[in-house]
């Protein structure tokens, strides 16, 4: 993932009515070289008028990458909540993210993702 890299996330609920917890999804091997991550969130909503940012942060592991890392393999994965009880009034949206770490390209993550839930 590079440092200007924006993964897009079509993002479509089935209720309008209901709000939702939505997570980032971070899988990742023992090739990262930090204990933690910066991302940077970027949202866009129908019908409303500027699309937001936010900075999130958070712990890969301890100082052994691999505390997180199941079964046999040195591949974690990581949930980072990002909103609690969101509403998307027009049941859809886009989220785009993008690493906000220093260096150009983070070896060791293997993919980021979106999970939405049901409240």
């Amino acid at each position: 993932m590079g440092k200007g890299d924006w993964l897009v996330f079509n993002v479509e609920v089935p209720d309008s009515s209901l709000c939702y917890d939505v997570n980032i999804i971070v899988r990742y091997s023992s090739l990262y070289p930090y204990s933690d991550i910066h991302l940077l969130v970027k949202e866009h909503i129908p019908g409303i008028s500027t699309d937001s940012f936010k900075e999130v942060k958070s712990q890969i592991s301890g100082s052994d990458k691999n505390v997180n890392a199941p079964g046999w393999s040195s591949i974690g994965v990581i949930v980072i909540p990002y909103q609690k009880g969101k509403a998307f009034p027009h049941s859809k949206g886009v989220i785009q993210i993008k690493q906000n770490m220093k260096d150009s390209s983070l070896p060791g993550i293997l993919d980021i993702g979106i999970e939405i839930v049901q409240k």
